[in-house]
Order: C-alpha cells, then sequence, then structure tokens
C-alpha cells in the first residue's frame, strides 16, 4: 500500500490561530470554558494555608488515638515575612 502525501499551505492567519489553540489548550485543557481574570482583594480578608503538618508518633497521641493523616492536613499560617519566597 502506497499512501500519498499531500502539502497543505496555510496561511500566517491560521498558523497563528493553531499556535495560539494549542498553548491555550496546553495551559487550560481542551474543553476549558475558563479565562484568567483578576480582582482585589483586601489582605485582612485572606486566609493562607500549608498542605501537610509535621507527623507525631503515636506515643506523643492521648490513649486510645492515632495520628492524623499529616501529608493532607491543612494548617494555618499566619502572614508575615518568613512566607515570601517559601518554595
Amino acid at each position: 500500500m502506497i499512501g500519498f502525501h499531500k502539502v497543505v499551505e496555510r496561511s500566517s492567519k491560521i498558523r497563528q490561530e493553531t499556535r495560539d489553540g494549542r498553548v491555550r489548550e496546553y495551559f487550560y485543557g481542551q474543553r476549558a470554558m475558563l479565562y484568567p481574570h483578576s480582582f482585589e482583594v483586601r489582605f485582612s480578608d485572606v486566609k493562607i494555608f500549608k498542605i501537610g503538618a509535621p507527623s507525631l508518633p503515636d506515643s506523643c497521641m492521648p490513649l486510645g488515638m492515632k495520628a492524623e493523616d499529616n501529608k493532607t492536613k491543612l494548617v494555618p499560617v499566619n502572614p508575615g515575612k518568613f512566607v515570601w519566597n517559601q518554595s
């Protein structure tokens, strides 16, 4: 079986739209109806949490209790200088 290869020329506008569509699909997925936007929020209204807490051995727990799954626990963080640029 012999395949036929056909070259199709596309205008620069079509190439740009295709490229933009691929970039949008990469960041937002195929069927995303979300678009980036911004809005202002007072800093006093913001609550900051981190995911994960230090693990606690069962020997530190009261009798009959076991430590929770610390890897997925939400821990409140008080904003301060130490919050900036944490990795």
